[in-house]
């Protein structure tokens, strides 16, 4: 990806793919370059066709909660994929990522799977809650995908 630092906009770096106009552009002032994985704010192109999830949790095609959270987080990313296939976009496409979990000693798990599934920068929101819809449920990720028109 290219950098640009813009006169106009001091400190703000904007990246886009240099080849493409119609892909989401990148914002960083320097909030979020603390947190990595995440960009402090995404503006996509007019014509991108969204798609909005709702909550994803880990649990399986039976309806089972895998024992270990780093299983359940996983079988959250592998059904958010399933979820945004079924809607014609990949996790490529994912340009905003809201996740929530029970229990703060799994953020940094949490992170470490994440980064397995999205290998960019999207927005992004992590929430420690007291419990989710299913008490036995500890994760549950929330996604907007930006799919290029040519894709939708």
């Amino acid at each position: 990806m290219s950098e640009r630092r813009y006169a106009a906009a001091p400190g703000i770096v904007r990246r886009r793919t240099p080849e493409a106009v119609d892909t989401p552009t990148t914002f960083r002032v320097g909030v979020c370059e603390r947190f990595e994985g995440a960009t402090d704010a995404i503006r996509l192109p007019s014509d991108a066709v969204q798609v909005l999830t709702s909550g994803t949790p880990g649990i399986s095609p039976t309806g089972a909660i895998p024992a270990s959270f780093e299983a359940e987080a996983r079988q959250a990313w592998r059904n958010m994929r399933r979820v945004l296939a079924s809607a014609g976009a990949g996790l490529s496409h994912v340009v905003s990522v809201r996740t929530w979990l029970t229990d703060p000693d799994d953020i940094g798990t949490y992170t470490v799977v994440q980064r397995q599934f999205i290998d960019h920068e999207p927005a992004s929101f992590l929430a420690v809650v007291h419990q989710l819809i299913r008490p036995e449920m500890r994760v549950q990720i929330e996604v907007i995908a930006a799919v290029p028109p040519a894709h939708g």
